[in-house]
């Protein structure tokens, strides 16, 4: 499977959508939310979409830790914005569980279904 990582806006509920597919790994994270940071103005943004259910996350532990300080750091000052992660993989589902307890002023959550996470994400 191709390795790729697309999102769009949806603007009447102010929710980015991302999905992954292929071999993910951290630079190709870190680099998809710099693109992000880069052209979409997040005090708009209510929050973000991640679907993995096509990908496979090629990232260890200390990775993921990168990823999360990263992520903590950039939206420090955007505390409205919700990480909402959508996987059945334990290896991915580990990512928002470790956030939330290293990392309390993420708000991300795991999913199973992109149903439960938008109105998660929407209310």
């Amino acid at each position: 499977m191709e390795k790729r990582v697309e999102y769009s806006i949806d603007q009447e509920n102010k929710i980015i959508n991302r999905c992954f597919c292929g071999k993910i790994n951290l630079q190709d994270n870190i680099d998809s939310w710099n693109e992000l940071f880069e052209n979409v103005d997040f005090s708009t943004i209510n929050g973000v979409l991640n679907d993995f259910t096509k990908a496979e996350l090629t990232m260890e532990l200390d990775e993921i830790y990168i990823l999360l300080k990263f992520l903590n750091e950039k939206l420090l000052n955007l505390s409205k914005v919700k990480l909402a992660v959508i996987s059945l993989k334990p290896e991915i589902i580990v990512f928002p569980t470790l956030a939330q307890n290293d990392f309390p002023n993420l708000k991300i959550r795991p999913f199973s279904t992109r149903e439960a996470a938008l109105n998660w994400l929407i209310n």
